[in-house]
Formats: C-alpha cells, sequence, structure tokens
C-alpha cells in the first residue's frame, strides 16, 4: 500500500533472495536463511553467511539507486544502517493483535498462534544479538515507530508517506551520492568475498564520490596489493587509497 501511495518499488526479501540467488549461483532457500537464521543453522557456515549478507546488501542498494524503493522484511534497518536518506520504519502490534493475525493466516489454533509468535520473536532477538550485537526492539535503531492496536494499516500508511517528504529522507543530490557511495562500497566487498585470497579480510572502506580509501590490518604485502588490485577493477572505482598496514594492532 505504501508503495503504490508513493509511486515506488515495492521490494520484499523474497524478490532480493531470488534475484541474489540468481546471479550469483546462491541456493534461494540458502540466501533466505541468511535474512534470518544465525550461521551455523542449516549448515550456513560463518563465511558463507557473510558473503550472503553482502549479496543481500548489494541487490537492495542497487535496487535503490535505480528507483526509490519500499523494502519491507526483518533485519532492512540493521543491513542498512547508518545510511542517511533512508527512513527505517518498525511496525509495532501487541501480542493479542498478531495472534489474532497468525490464526487467520495460518488457519491454526490459538494455542499455536501464540507459540509460534513467541518463537518468532526470540529467534530475531538472538540473530540481532549475535549477528549484528544489538538488541532487535532498540529505538535508537528506527527512525519512526509505529502501533497497529489503534492506528490503522491506512493511518499507518499516511504517517510513512508524510514523513517521506521531509528533507531528511528525500530524494537530495547530497543523498543519492552517498547512496551510490554505499553501493560502490557493496560492489567492492562482494568482488573481496568472492575472491578466494581476500574473502576473508576484515579491512574498512570508505567510498567518496568514486575515491577509495582502504584501511586496517592484513597479514601480508601480497594480502594488500590483492585487495588494491580487486578494488582498481570494479566500474565506478576512480582513485583508490591504501592506508593498510601489516600485522594486528589489536595483538598485546
Amino acid at each position: 500500500m505504501l508503495a503504490k501511495r508513493l509511486g515506488y518499488v515495492n521490494l520484499s526479501r523474497e524478490i532480493v533472495s531470488g534475484e541474489a540467488a540468481e546471479r550469483y549461483g546462491i541456493p534461494d532457500e540458502q540466501m533466505l536463511h541468511s535474512i534470518s537464521e544465525l550461521p551455523g543453522n542449516f549448515g550456513l557456515g560463518e563465511s558463507e553467511h557473510r558473503r550472503n549478507m553482502a549479496y543481500f546488501r548489494m541487490i537492495i542498494l542497487d535496487r535503490a539507486v535505480k528507483s526509490p524503493t519500499v523494502y519491507h522484511s526483518h533485519g532492512g534497518h540493521l543491513i542498512l544502517s547508518g545510511i542517511s536518506g533512508f527512513m527505517r520504519v518498525r511496525i509495532n502490534a501487541g501480542i493479542e493483535c498478531r495472534i489474532k493475525y497468525a490464526i487467520q493466516e495460518r488457519n491454526i489454533d490459538y494455542k499455536s498462534a501464540s507459540a509460534l509468535i513467541t518463537a518468532i520473536d526470540q529467534k530475531r532477538k538472538q540473530w540481532s544479538q549475535e549477528v549484528w550485537g544489538v538488541e532487535w526492539n532498540e529505538p535508537s535503531l528506527y527512525d519512526l515507530v509505529l502501533n497497529l492496536d489503534q492506528l490503522s494499516v491506512e493511518g499507518a500508511v499516511d504517517i510513512i508517506s508524510t514523513a517521506s517528504t521531509l528533507p531528511e529522507f528525500s530524494d537530495s543530490p547530497e543523498h543519492r551520492q552517498v547512496l551510490e557511495d554505499e553501493l560502490l562500497k557493496a560492489r567492492i566487498w562482494v568482488e573481496l568475498i568472492k575472491n578466494s585470497h581476500t574473502q576473508r579480510v576484515r579491512v574498512n572502506i570508505n567510498v567518496t564520490s568514486g575515491e577509495v580509501t582502504f584501511t586496517g590490518d592484513v597479514s601480508s604485502n601480497k594480502m594488500k596489493d590483492a585487495i588494491i588490485a580487486t578494488a582498481a577493477e570494479i566500474h565506478g572505482v576512480d582513485k583508490v587509497i591504501n592506508n593498510l598496514c601489516i600485522g594486528s594492532s589489536w595483538h598485546w
């Protein structure tokens, strides 16, 4: 309803997962598990989980650069955290309201619906804590929180669509540049992760209008050269600044 009201693309995690799976040859089910399951579950190791999340994030950003987008799924506020111009919205509803919808959607009884909601909440809490290191319901993670216990869906759409016209969420040249920089950063990460020599690196990447700066520690000059060479080949990268060091600054 919101996407229709705004004239935006309506993007679900299933669409993103399917596109990522097709583009990178990862099973669709595995991609979906990455956005909701902990590493180790369903045979998904930590490196595979990190890789899939990078693919997932890149697809969302790629879609958002091409056209204004409403992305709806749990975890979106974390995947796209820290990017100006995005509005992160949480839709709340009381337990009884959610149980009612679960009964209707899944054709189950009250007890089963209550157990289902409890299990979902616990799973999401654990996922956000262990994967992102945050509490799921931390208010500062969101720009807007709405409660459907007393607010209709139509009313929620009215509020969000009105808020989207604020300068903080407008499609300004400044916000578009930030978005394009984040997309380029996401592409760099995808290429590093696809490369067997660089897939486990933990470095910082900053992108400003096509200028890419690497900082952090790597294991060798060979690794440093591989990272720089990989980034330099990506379309949109105009300049690479190498501030990488050899060693581990966190060692005592």
